[in-house]
C-alpha cells in the first residue's frame, strides 16, 4: 500500500482514544453510507455492533482509504468542528499537510468577506487620501496666504519704519528750530521787560502817576452759565426739598421737565401770595400743570429695590430675614426656610427661581410689569380713556366709561413712542445746532480777548515814541478800552446765557424722552407726553442768532501823529468795524500835498483818455443797434420802435436821428418785446430755444402777466450719490440699490438717502441798487418717478424730491426733516394707515396730506411725475403734480446760500423698488395746462402750507 494512501490510518490512530470518547457515531455512519463510501454490510455491521459501534467504525474507516477519511473531516467540520480541527493539527505536526479537508464552500465565504472587508479599507484609505490631498492643498494656499501676509506686513513695516525714521529727523529738526526759536523769544522777552520797566518808571516820573494793571472783564464769562446749570440736575428727585428726603412716590412733573412732590409744592403754594409758583431754575407753573412723573417714580423705585439688601416677603407675617432667591411667578423674595416651603407645594413646581443676584443686573424695563385694573383687578389695561387720561380695561367700558372716547393701549403707545422718537431726533438736531452757535460765540468771546491784547500792544507801539503828553492820553485810550468792548462783550454773553439756556432745557427733555422711553408704562408715557410736547416746542421756538463779526474786529486808530503836538489831547480813538489802515492820519504834509496834485493831473489825463474811448465805443454801439433792429425786424416781423423804453421815444418823437441806447435799454426793449409782445407771435413761436445757451425758455403768464421762463440743463451726481443704498445708472436714473460694484461704495453723501445735481442754483450778487425783480426769470423741472411696490409692510419714505440750502445738504437721512430744505414727499403715511399719500414739507414742517396716491398692494406698478417751479430773486417755491395736475404748495421764503435741487429714494429694495429719472431742459414737453399751474405758482398771491 502507497505511503500517502496509510498516512490517514496513522492519524486516526493517534487520536483513536480521544474520537472513541468524543465521536458522535450516527451523522458520520449515515454520511460515509451517503457518499457511498460505506457499504450496505459495512452499515449494518456498525449498527448491529451496540457499543463497540465507534470501534467498528473506525476499523472500517481505516481500509477505506484517503476518500472516506476526508468524508469524515467533512462531516465534522459540520457537526463537531473541535474534532475536525484535532485531526488537523495532527496531520500539520506529522507533516502530513495533504490530509488536511478544507471545506470550500465555506473557504470562498470566508474569502469572499476578507475581500469586501479590504476593499472597504481600501476605499476608507482612499478617502482619507483625498482629504490628506485637500488638507495639504489647504495647507500649500494657507501657507502661501501667510507668506504672502507676512512679506505685505514686513514690507509696510518697513514703510512705516522708514516712514517714522523720516518723521524723527523732521522732529528733531524742528526741534532745534523751536529752540532757537525759544531762544530767540527768551532774549526778545527779556527785552520788552527791560523796556516796560523803562517805560513805567518814566511813566511815573513825568506823569506822576501808578501803573496800575488793566482790568480784565472777561473772567466772569461763563459764571452765570455755571450757576445756571447748578439747577439743572436731572437725577435730582425734588427740586424744592430742603432737607432731601421727599416721598419719591408723589413727584410730580413741572413744565421744565424738573420734579417735586406734591408735599413741596402744597407748601409753597401755602405760602405764595399768587397762583404761579416758581421753580428754582426759573420757570412759572401752577398746580395744573403739574402732573405724576413715572419715570423719576419708576426710576427710584428700581434704585430702591436694587441697592438694598432684600427681605423675604413670601410668608404674610412679617420675619425679618434676608432673601437669597427671588420667584418670578409669585413676584416674592424667599429666605432659606420659605425657600423650602415654597418648593414643597406641588403646584410651584414649575416656578422660575432666580438669585438675587441675577434679580439686580435686570434693566428697568423688566421690572415694569402689566398693569392691572384698579376697579376690576383680574382684568389687564387694555384701553386708554381720553376723557379721564387714565387706562381701563374692557370691562369699564359697560361702567362709568361708557360713553367716553377711548384708543386701544398698545397701538396708542406705539403712536405716541414714534411721535417722541421724532421729537427725540429734532431736539438732537437743535441742540448741535445751538452748540454750533455756542461755539461760535465762545471763539468771538476768545477773539475779542485777543483783540483787546493786541489794542493794548498797538497802543503801546505807538505811543512808545511820543512825549509825556502822550502818556497821558494813553493811559486815558487803555482805560477806555473796556468802555469800547463792552457792548460787545454784553450782547456776546446775552447770546450765551440765551444759548446756555436753550442747550440746558434742551438736554433735559432729550434726557427725560430717553427715560421715558424705558422707564413708563403703556399709559403712563401717553400720559407725560403732553407736557413733553408743550416742552419740546418752546425749545424748537427758539432762533439760534449769531454774532455779526465785524462787531468784534475793534482796531485802533492813529490820528494826528505828523500834528501831535498840537492835537496831542484828542489824538486816537478806538473804532468798530474797520481795518487796519481805514482812518488814515489827515494832517497831510507839504509832500503829500504835491503827491496829491499830481496825482489829481493824472486821474485827469486818464479821464479825458477813457472819455476819447467811450465816443469810440459809442459809434460802434450805434452801429451795433441799428443791426439788431434790421434782423429782429426781419426775422420776427416786430418794429422794435414799439417796444423802446419810454425815456427813448420821448426824446427822438419827430426826429430822424438814430437811438442812441446804452446796455440796459437794449435789454429793456427785447424783454419788453419777450414778454408783451409775445401775443402777436402766435403760439408756435412762444418757446425760444437759443443755441448759445444750454436751458429752454418759455413764455408763461401770456393772458395775465407773462413772464420768461427758464428750464435749466440739470444731471444727477453721481459722485455725490450715497451708494451704500442707491446709485446712478448709466442712463441718469437714481435707483434704489446699493452700487454692486466692489470697492465704489465709499465716497458721497453719508447720511442722506440720495443725491443731488452735479451743478447748484447760485445766488444772485447782490447789486448796489436794489435789483429789479421784473428782469430776473424763474426755473423749472421735472422728476419722472416709477414705483412697484414689493411688500406691504412698506417703509415710511418711498421717495422725494426738492431743494437744500448747500449747508443743510448731508445733515439728515431725508431732505423733508432738515432745516433750510423744501420737498415733496411720497410715503406711507402714518396718520391714514394702510395709504399711500403725498405730503410737502417746509423746513421739517409736514403739510397737507394728499392721499392714495398708488395703491398699497404688492405687485403693484406706478408712475408718477412732479415739477418744481423756484423764482430766486422773488424767494417763490412751489410744486406741483403733473399726474393730478394740481398746485401741491407755494410759499415765500428767504434764500440764504445757494440751492442743490434734491433727490431721495426709500434704502430698502426688498419692499418697493423705485427709479427716477430727472427731466430738465429740452426734454420738457411744454403744454397749456403745464404753463397754468406755473403761472398759478407764481401768482404774486402767496399760499403759505
Amino acid at each position: 500500500m502507497d505511503m500517502q494512501e496509510t498516512d490517514h490510518v496513522d492519524i486516526l490512530q493517534r487520536n483513536h482514544k480521544y474520537l472513541k470518547e468524543k465521536l458522535q457515531v450516527e451523522p458520520v455512519l449515515d454520511a460515509l453510507y451517503q457518499d457511498c463510501v460505506f457499504t450496505q454490510a459495512d452499515y449494518d455491521r456498525c449498527r448491529q455492533a451496540g457499543p463497540e459501534k465507534c470501534e467498528m467504525l473506525l476499523e472500517i474507516l481505516k481500509k477505506k482509504g484517503q476518500e472516506g477519511y476526508r468524508t469524515l473531516c467533512s462531516v465534522l467540520d459540520t457537526t463537531q468542528p473541535f474534532i475536525k480541527e484535532r485531526l488537523d493539527g495532527t496531520s500539520t505536526e506529522s507533516g502530513q499537510t495533504s490530509n488536511i479537508f478544507v471545506n470550500k464552500i465555506k473557504m470562498e465565504a470566508w474569502h469572499r468577506k476578507e475581500i469586501e472587508e479590504k476593499m472597504k479599507q481600501i476605499a476608507l484609505l482612499q478617502s482619507e487620501n483625498n482629504d490628506l490631498k485637500l488638507e495639504m492643498e489647504q495647507l500649500r494656499r494657507n501657507q502661501v496666504a501667510v507668506e504672502r501676509t507676512r512679506q505685505e506686513e514686513q514690507e509696510g513695516y518697513i514703510s512705516r519704519i522708514e516712514e517714522q525714521s523720516q518723521l524723527l529727523e523732521e522732529l528733531k529738526s524742528h526741534l532745534a528750530q523751536s529752540q532757537e526759536d525759544l531762544q530767540k523769544s527768551n532774549e526778545q522777552c527779556d527785552e520788552l521787560k527791560k523796556m516796560l520797566e523803562e517805560e513805567t518808571e518814566a511813566y511815573k516820573s513825568l506823569v506822576g502817576l501808578s501803573a496800575s494793571p488793566i482790568r480784565d472783564n472777561s473772567g466772569h464769562i461763563g459764571k452765570k452759565l455755571d450757576e445756571a446749570k447748578s439747577y439743572y440736575d436731572l437725577k435730582q428727585a425734588c427740586v424744592l426739598s430742603v432737607h432731601g428726603h421727599c416721598d419719591t412716590g408723589e413727584l410730580l412733573l413741572l413744565p421744565c421737565l424738573h420734579a417735586a412732590c406734591e408735599s413741596c409744592i402744597g407748601k409753597l403754594h401755602t405760602q405764595g401770595r399768587h397762583n404761579k409758583l416758581r421753580c428754582p431754575c426759573g420757570q412759572d407753573f401752577t398746580m395744573e400743570d403739574a402732573v405724576p412723573d413715572y419715570v423719576r417714580r419708576n426710576e427710584a423705585d428700581f434704585a430702591s429695590s436694587s441697592e438694598k439688601d432684600k427681605r423675604c416677603t413670601y410668608l404674610q407675617r412679617n420675619h425679618d430675614t434676608l432673601a437669597v432667591v427671588y420667584c418670578t411667578e409669585c413676584d416674592d423674595h424667599l429666605c432659606p426656610n420659605c425657600l423650602n416651603i415654597h418648593n414643597s407645594i406641588r403646584q410651584h413646581s414649575s416656578h422660575t427661581v432666580r438669585e438675587i443676584s441675577e434679580t439686580k443686573m435686570k434693566s428697568i424695563v423688566s421690572l415694569l410689569k402689566e398693569s392691572y385694573c384698579e376697579e376690576h383687578p383680574h382684568n389687564k389695561l387694555q384701553l386708554y380713556d381720553h376723557h379721564c387720561k387714565k387706562p381701563v380695561c374692557v370691562v369699564c367700558l359697560h361702567g362709568a366709561h361708557k360713553l367716553h372716547s377711548n384708543s386701544d393701549l398698545k397701538h396708542l403707545h406705539a403712536e405716541t413712542k414714534n411721535h417722541l422718537l421724532e421729537d427725540l431726533k429734532k431736539q438732537e438736531c437743535k441742540l448741535q445746532n445751538i452748540r454750533d452757535t455756542l461755539k461760535c460765540a465762545n471763539h468771538h468771546q476768545n477773539k475779542l480777548h485777543e483783540t483787546k491784547n493786541i489794542l493794548e500792544t498797538e497802543i503801546m507801539t505807538v505811543h512808545r515814541s511820543v512825549a509825556i503828553k502822550f502818556l497821558r492820553r494813553q493811559a486815558q485810550l487803555l482805560q477806555d478800552i473796556p468802555l469800547a468792548l463792552r457792548d460787545q462783550n454784553e450782547s456776546i454773553q446775552a447770546q450765551i446765557d440765551l444759548a446756555s439756556n436753550v442747550e440746558a432745557s434742551t438736554v433735559r427733555t432729550i434726557d427725560y424722552i430717553q427715560r421715558a422711553l424705558k422707564s413708563t408704562r403703556h399709559w403712563e408715557l401717553i400720559c407725560l407726553t403732553e407736557a413733553i410736547n408743550k416742552n419740546s416746542k418752546e425749545n424748537l421756538k427758539v432762533v439760534e442768532t449769531t454774532v455779526d463779526e465785524r462787531s468784534i474786529q475793534v482796531r485802533f486808530s492813529f490820528q494826528g501823529k505828523k500834528a501831535l503836538e498840537k492835537l496831542i489831547d484828542t489824538s486816537g480813538c478806538l473804532a468798530t468795524n474797520i481795518r487796519q489802515g481805514d482812518i488814515p492820519d489827515t494832517q497831510p504834509s507839504i509832500a503829500d500835498l504835491q503827491t496829491e496834485i499830481h496825482t489829481l493831473a493824472q486821474y485827469a489825463s486818464e479821464r479825458e483818455m477813457k472819455l476819447d474811448g467811450s465816443l469810440k465805443a459809442l459809434a460802434v454801439h450805434q452801429q451795433r443797434w441799428v443791426n439788431l433792429e434790421r434782423i429782429i425786424t426781419q426775422h420776427i416781423g416786430v418794429n422794435l420802435h414799439e417796444y423802446a423804453p419810454a425815456h427813448i421815444t420821448e426824446a427822438n418823437r419827430g426826429a430822424d436821428s438814430e437811438w442812441l441806447l446804452n446796455t440796459a435799454d437794449v435789454y429793456e426793449v427785447i424783454k419788453t418785446m419777450l414778454t408783451e409782445g409775445v401775443g402777436r407771435l402766435g403760439e408756435q413761436q412762444t418757446c425760444i430755444k437759443l443755441k448759445v445757451c444750454p436751458s429752454n425758455m418759455d413764455i408763461v403768464g401770456q393772458n395775465t402777466s407773462p413772464r420768461l421762463l427758464v428750464c435749466p440743463e440739470l444731471r444727477l451726481d453721481v459722485a455725490r450719490a450715497n451708494k451704500k443704498c442707491c446709485h446712478v445708472n448709466a442712463h441718469g436714473e437714481l435707483i434704489n440699490s446699493p452700487l454692486e460694484a466692489q470697492g465704489q461704495t465709499k465716497g458721497g453723501f453719508q447720511m442722506y438717502f440720495g443725491t443731488c445735481t452735479s451743478t447748484p442754483i447760485f445766488i444772485p450778487p447782490q447789486l448796489s441798487a436794489k435789483p429789479n425783480v421784473d428782469t430776473q426769470s424763474p426755473q423749472y423741472w421735472e422728476t419722472q418717478s416709477d414705483i412697484g411696490v414689493v411688500s406691504e409692510d412698506l417703509h415710511l419714505s418711498i421717495f422725494e424730491m426738492g431743494v437744500s440750502e448747500q449747508g443743510q445738504m448731508d445733515k439728515w437721512y431725508r431732505a423733508c426733516n432738515q432745516f433750510r430744505s423744501w420737498s415733496v414727499r411720497v410715503w406711507s403715511c402714518d396718520r391714514h394707515q394702510g395709504r399711500i399719500c403725498t405730503a410737502v414739507y417746509q423746513e421739517g414742517e409736514r403739510g397737507r396730506c394728499f392721499t392714495d396716491a398708488i395703491p398699497l398692494s404688492p405687485k403693484t406698478q406706478a408712475t408718477l411725475r412732479f415739477g418744481v417751479v423756484l423764482d430766486v430773486w422773488r424767494g417763490r417755491i412751489g410744486f406741483i403734480d403733473l399726474h393730478r395736475e394740481i398746485v401741491l404748495a407755494k410759499c415765500d421764503v428767504e434764500i440764504r446760500e445757494p440751492l442743490y435741487p434734491m433727490f431721495g429714494v426709500v434704502p430698502k429694495s426688498s419692499e418697493c423698488v423705485v427709479k427716477m429719472n430727472l427731466v430738465s431742459g429740452q426734454g420738457i414737453n411744454m403744454t397749456a395746462k403745464k404753463k397754468s399751474l406755473i403761472d398759478e405758482v407764481l401768482t404774486p398771491r402767496a399760499q403759505m402750507y
